[in-house]
């Protein structure tokens, strides 16, 4: 069909015509994958520091988080590193008061200093949060909107 086509076009186009799909076959074969250097990930230094160190929370987004922290166990408590963290929770009141919640994380966790290389305690660590809502196929009290999706 090509070589029909060739014959058909005027004398000029002719070279063109061929040139052009070898172009494009040529620039397909090319394998040359030239190497990404990455970045170099900035250094962190971890410092152990003390609970005092840290800003002050309220009570009340001390009580909230400690509820999050147990609806996460759910998922966690299989986990080697935070299972005996999420078992200890278990064991702390049902609706525990902040003192308890502040009892409960200085025994169980430790907190650390971070600095970047020149010393900066200024930068950016993400993170990300995945609410959780129940819902139902079929309308009840709690569930009265439709999900769609």
């Amino acid at each position: 069909m090509v070589l029909l086509m060739m014959f058909s076009l005027k004398p000029w186009s002719r070279g063109l015509a061929l040139a052009l799909p070898l172009a494009v076959l040529l620039t397909a074969c090319d394998k040359s994958d030239k190497p990404v250097t990455p970045p170099a990930a900035p250094h962190t230094t971890y410092t152990q520091a003390s609970w005092e160190a840290l800003p002050a929370v309220s009570d009340a987004d001390l009580q909230a988080g400690f509820a999050a922290w147990r609806s996460a166990c759910v998922r966690l408590k299989a986990d080697a590193v935070w299972g005996p963290t999420c078992a200890a929770a278990a064991s702390v009141a049902v609706a525990p008061d902040a003192t308890q919640i502040r009892t409960f994380l200085q025994g169980q966790l430790q907190v650390y200093s971070l600095r970047a290389d020149g010393g900066s305690a200024d930068g950016l660590i993400t993170g990300y949060y995945e609410p959780v809502y129940p819902g139902s196929l079929t309308r009840t009290a709690t569930a009265n909107v439709p999900v769609y999706g």
